[in-house]
């Protein structure tokens, strides 16, 4: 069976089947269907351009409420097959120029190259019916926001992003800079050559406070959400992330909820990151270490789980936490988190929980934990003086 395609659905991934971009083979794209936000009696409530009132549009009409801005009516096609780039962008000055508004993709197949979403505008689909494909050799990045400066505000939501991959070499599906409270919501994000989502800024310009919410991330050649040390207070809730290098760089300050990993080359990765809160986050079946924490400082890990990972058979665990004299691991606090999956033939985890023998890891408080079937031990934990290991399993 071929990978799935946006709007497509295919079933669940058999429990043996892994990444074809990382040498596995791959029966299927998607894990889960998220019917709800693919569905084409979806609702979305969104605000009018100049904010006097809020109105529900359903995605079975293709005609938006009055004052939105219609792709089609700027010359946009969506037929898969011709560039509709110069349209989407028609729109989106248009809706700039009124002060901010709606951008409507109704059902349909819009191949476009590089557009810029500045903030205040919304590009608003009708879910997964609403596909934008990046055209053939753009090797770049889908959507953008402008450099520079700050972008305040911007949303995307309801759309599929296919970054047809076979025939790009490079680019994000969202590379946002500097994109201050931007909102990414019910979208589906597969095959890009680069990372599903990219957070970037400078020290000037930082990206504060975006969400990601109920959205779907595969099969993408870089990481599934890729996050700068320049961004913070990031909210990422509802996600399935699979098939990708990485699922998600660990933000800084920021708070992740009912994220599933699967079938990555590593799940999340922590990297100096620090005040971070993860409560139910599931990592399952990745080629090496299901959590990676490098340097992270005070972070919180609550009911999340890992098992099936380390699938190369190597040195991978379910919880990994490492450091260095310079970047110690420090105060980390992991409360009633699995690690680990008992008679599972695919369970290849290393240890449950591991501070890789350093001392540079240190004040780890593990309690209420449980670790089952792990190939040497469930926890590998004590290297560092000021440990605390509480009642586990």
């Amino acid at each position: 069976m071929a990978p799935s395609r946006c709007g497509t659905p295919q079933p669940f991934l058999s429990p043996g089947c892994v990444i074809t971009a990382h040498t596995w083979e791959v029966e299927t794209m998607d894990r889960r269907e998220f019917v709800s936000m693919g569905a084409v009696a979806t609702l979305a409530a969104v605000r009018s351009p100049r904010g006097l009132a809020k109105k529900a549009v359903s995605a079975v009409a293709g005609d938006p409420p009055a004052g939105w801005f219609d792709v089609r009516g700027y010359g946009a096609v969506g037929d898969g097959s011709t560039d509709d780039t110069s349209a989407i962008s028609a729109a989106i000055d248009a809706a700039r120029a009124a002060g901010g508004g709606v951008v409507w993709f109704a059902a349909g197949r819009y191949v476009s190259s590089t557009v810029t979403l500045h903030g205040g505008i919304t590009m608003q689909g009708a879910g997964w019916q609403s596909i934008i494909k990046l055209k053939d050799s753009t090797d770049s990045h889908l959507i953008v926001t402008p450099t520079g400066q700050t972008n305040w505000y911007g949303v995307i939501r309801d759309l599929c992003l296919d970054g047809n991959r076979s025939k790009n070499t490079a680019g994000d599906g969202l590379h946002l800079f500097a994109a201050t409270n931007y909102r990414i919501e019910g979208v589906k994000i597969s095959r890009f050559a680069g990372h599903g989502i990219a957070f970037s800024g400078t020290n000037d310009f930082q990206t504060i406070a975006p969400w990601v919410v109920n959205c779907g991330i595969y099969e993408c050649g870089g990481n599934g959400i890729d996050v700068a040390g320049t961004t913070a207070d990031c909210k990422f809730h509802a996600l399935d992330i699979g098939l990708c290098d990485k699922g998600v760089i660990l933000p800084s300050a920021g708070f992740l909820s009912d994220v599933t990993i699967w079938k990555c080359n590593t799940g999340l990765y922590g990297y100096w990151a620090a005040n971070s809160h993860l409560h139910l986050v599931r990592v399952e079946r990745c080629r090496y270490n299901g959590f990676l924490f490098e340097g992270c400082k005070d972070v919180v890990m609550v009911e999340c789980r890992a098992y099936e990972n380390n699938q190369s058979g190597g040195d991978g665990s379910g919880f990994a936490f490492r450091g260095t004299a310079e970047h110690p691991c420090v105060r980390l606090n992991v409360s009633a988190c699995v690690s680990g999956l008992t008679g599972s033939a695919y369970e290849k985890q290393k240890y449950g929980f591991t501070d890789s023998g350093s001392a540079n890891v240190d004040y780890v408080l593990c309690q209420g934990c449980t670790a089952l079937g792990n190939m040497s031990g469930g926890y590998s934990l004590g290297a560092g003086s000021h440990d605390v290991l509480g009642v586990n399993m």
